[in-house]
């Protein structure tokens, strides 16, 4: 198993291989325009405004991500209502207040309690392209098409983690093969994955969150699935480390 850090330095060491992004990449997803998506949001690193992860904006100044994300000492800020990178310079990047990982949360365990909330300095002004998303109350059916969005790598060189990035939020449709330790929720893979740089990202049924990013299976992306902590087995922690109403 991989944590879906999106890891720029070998990314942009491979001459030749980095190129524009793809038309069907997250892996095998199509471009979309933050306004269908209005709850994502991305994660960056503070110094260099460098991709780091994707989260879901649950309340006006509450994100959800992964928490390998932000187990680390780096200072991190977000940014929301963005359907490119090229859109972060118009923009005003949300300063965070604070990081809370689950108490749980270990790194040598895949999707297990592999989550996180991002808390905001200041309320996020909400508009037709910044929104929140609401929780999920149960978990997706085995057999059942979910949605997957992010800006990760759109692809990989084979067996590797090689990959080029996305310049564009990117989405693609997959479905639950299964459960893990903790109700971990396992996506089939099959040509059609998230990948490097979408931790923390959003998996979405029935207009909800249901599960976070934690890993992919194979390196390259292609050929496994991934797995996703899930939302309603870590409901109640997150209602109320999120002081959120229940």
């Amino acid at each position: 198993m991989y944590v879906l850090l999106f890891l720029s330095i070998l990314t942009t060491s491979i001459v030749g291989y980095v190129h524009e992004a793809q038309e069907d990449a997250v892996i095998n997803g199509d471009i979309v325009d933050i306004s269908d998506f209005p709850f994502y949001a991305l994660l960056v690193y503070a110094d260099t405004n460098s991709q780091l992860c994707g989260s879901s904006i649950i309340s006006s100044k509450v994100l959800l991500t992964a928490a390998h994300c932000v187990d680390g000492d780096d200072e991190i800020a977000a940014y929301v209502g963005v359907s490119s990178l090229d859109d972060l310079d118009d923009h005003q990047a949300l300063k965070v207040k604070e990081t809370i990982m689950h108490k749980d949360y270990d790194m040598f365990s895949s999707g297990v309690f592999d989550i996180a909330l991002v808390k905001l300095k200041k309320k996020i002004k909400f508009s037709p392209t910044v929104q929140s998303i609401a929780l999920g109350t149960g978990n997706p059916v085995i057999g059942d098409e979910v949605t997957l969005i992010g800006f990760g790598a759109t692809s990989c060189l084979p067996g590797t983690r090689y990959c080029s990035r996305s310049e564009h939020l990117r989405k693609t449709e997959t479905e639950v093969r299964g459960y893990g330790e903790e109700n971990s929720i396992e996506s089939s893979g099959n040509n059609t994955n998230v990948c490097y740089g979408d931790s923390g990202g959003p998996m979405i049924y029935e207009g909800k969150v249901v599960g976070v990013a934690a890993t992919v299976d194979f390196a390259g992306c292609m050929s496994g699935g991934n797995t996703y902590t899930s939302v309603y087995q870590n409901l109640d922690w997150i209602k109320k480390q999120g002081n959120l109403k229940s």
